[in-house]
């Protein structure tokens, strides 16, 4: 098992040095990933709800890799409709490359209406069909060698070349989400589940589900289980002291 950290990167947390300080901790006291949330813009409805001053988790995860040697970086989880997928398909690969191998990417489908309207032609009742088809939009130009080409919905390529490839063989891609939709997409589109404080008894149903779609798909390969927890506060062995960690 290996433990990771969420680093708030908004609030009182959203400063560049107090997220490079948090991150260096986080190294130094041997746990094996930092995770940073996703937000774009936070609607002016949902304030009340969020501070607005997110700094975004790709660009944290690349400047953490810069200034560490060992810690992996993940997200926790980008909102993949958000983002053009073939343009993030070489942000993730130059990135993994770059930190030499130490980015993990957990994805969902978002939540937020008002940020949907802000930042994506996708509408945000079509959000997990449009998940399903970036998913198959990195699977392929992450796979493929030579030139590629996809016709989907929302993307459309022939014959381009996408290199380099992420640095990691398979590139580990963890699909976010309690309900039943995320699961099928972790088992059939994915390398791994990232659910959201979920009951372990619906952990553990969720995890059988998920190995019985990738049996009866005709999938074997690995697959990583992850879990993403409730804020919980890490002690000194004298019970005092201490910080958050999810």
């Amino acid at each position: 098992m290996e433990l990771g950290i969420v680093v708030p990167t908004y609030g009182d947390w959203g400063h560049a040095t107090v997220v490079r300080d948090a991150v260096q901790a986080a190294e130094d006291l041997g746990y094996g990933t930092v995770w940073f949330g996703d937000h774009i813009v936070v609607p002016s409805y949902a304030a009340h709800v969020s501070p607005p001053n997110w700094l975004e988790p790709l660009s944290c995860a690349l400047v953490g890799a810069g200034t560490t040697s060992r810690i992996r970086f993940g997200v926790d989880v980008l909102v993949l409709p958000y983002r053009e997928p073939v343009w993030l398909s070489q942000l993730v690969a130059s990135a993994d490359q770059l930190a030499g191998g130490r980015i993990t990417l957990g994805v969902g489908v978002g939540y937020i209406r008002g940020e949907f309207a802000a930042v994506t032609r996708v509408p945000y009742d079509e959000r997990g069909r449009a998940t399903d088809e970036h998913l198959r939009v990195l699977d392929a130009l992450w796979r493929t060698d030579g030139p590629v080409s996809f016709e989907g919905e929302w993307v459309s390529f022939e014959d381009v070349f996408a290199e380099p490839k992420p640095a990691q063989v398979p590139f580990p891609l963890w699909v976010g989400g309690n309900g039943a939709p995320a699961r099928r997409r972790a088992a059939l589109l994915g390398n791994g589940w990232h659910p959201l404080f979920p009951t372990l008894d619906r952990y553990r149903a969720g995890r059988e589900q998920i190995l019985e779609q990738r049996a009866a798909a005709g999938i074997d390969s690995a697959f990583t289980f992850s879990y993403s927890s409730a804020a919980t506060r890490v002690l000194a062995g004298d019970g005092s002291g201490g910080f958050s960690a999810g």
